[in-house]
């Protein structure tokens, strides 16, 4: 089994994970912690991602692959949250997986998380970094959302920045069954 959490920056996508892997007994595989995993190796890396931007795009690609590849040996199966970003690495996972991934959209309010956000104090957790990942969202996941929406394969919980953790989990496990 394969589930694959979209959302906006904020949108709850590990914390979901870390839930979801505990009671599936499945690995996660964090973007946002390959990216920061990255950075502490590469400097030019690490400043891209404190003003907001993405993780080079070919490393991601490659250690995306790599985690899932051993998550798949290891466990058959995984839950990738943040991963895909756009529609080129949407193709990517495609060409690396022999079914296709449940895909859940956590959608939320960007007013709603934008304090949450500030309160985390990460280095890359500042306004103008969040404002543009913000826009990134829009301008190449959103439209990337809208193809797996268009295919019928997208799973999406409204107002997940509403609800409670268990009931968010609740829900994907019934999508699962």
């Amino acid at each position: 089994m394969n589930v694959v959490l979209l959302g906006l920056t904020g949108s709850g996508k590990s914390t979901i994970a870390k839930h979801l892997s505990s009671s599936l007994k499945l690995p996660v595989v964090s973007s946002g912690a390959i990216a920061r995993e990255l950075a502490k190796r590469d400097p030019h890396t690490a400043v891209a991602l404190e003003s907001g931007q993405l993780a080079p795009e070919e490393a991601m690609r490659l250690a995306v692959r790599t985690d899932l590849e051993q998550a798949d040996m290891q466990r058959g199966g995984w839950i990738l949250e943040g991963f895909p970003r756009d529609r080129a690495q949407l193709i990517s996972l495609m060409t690396w997986t022999a079914s296709l991934p449940t895909f859940v959209y956590l959608e939320v309010e960007p007013w709603g998380i934008i304090e949450r956000l500030l309160a985390r104090q990460r280095d890359d957790d500042t306004p103008d970094a969040i404002a543009r990942r913000f826009a990134d969202f829009e301008s190449k996941t959103q439209p990337m959302l809208e193809i797996l929406e268009g295919g019928g394969v997208l799973h999406t919980i409204q107002s997940a920045d509403r609800m409670g953790i268990t009931q968010i989990v609740q829900s994907i496990k019934k999508l699962l069954q």
